[in-house]
């Protein structure tokens, strides 16, 4: 029995330390490879909210869409290396904030693997 739970712990330990990296919060960096990109974006949000948004990129100064979307969602790594997920008024709220002005409208808004920000 000891040697059983001593064969258990060490699994257990192994796969924590394996799967470590999943857990990470996202880093600053900001993929330049579409593949790299979609798979950051993905961890912004639920899988069956990213499954169906619309994904973008910025190339060249202009946005890319990566992926076209059917839920109304917009997923993106920001300027900061966040990835996110947001509905169109929040993604309305996010220019407003960046242009110092009033949405004014109920958003969602999905940041960091689910964690969701906005009104319900």
């Amino acid at each position: 029995m000891e040697a059983y739970i001593r064969i258990a712990h060490s699994a257990t330990l192994a796969l924590l330390l394996c799967s470590s990296a999943a857990f990470a919060f996202p880093t600053e960096e900001i993929p330049t490879s579409e593949a790299a990109y979609i798979a950051k974006v993905k961890t912004g949000a639920p899988e069956q909210i990213v499954s169906k948004a619309t994904i973008v990129m910025m190339k060249d100064g202009k946005e890319a869409t990566l992926q076209k979307g059917s839920n109304g969602y917009t997923c993106l790594v920001d300027g900061t290396g966040v990835p996110l997920c947001a509905d169109e008024n929040a993604m309305e709220w996010r220019k407003a904030v960046a242009d110092k002005a009033d949405a004014g409208k109920q958003n969602r808004l999905y940041l960091h693997a689910g964690g969701g920000y906005g009104d319900e």
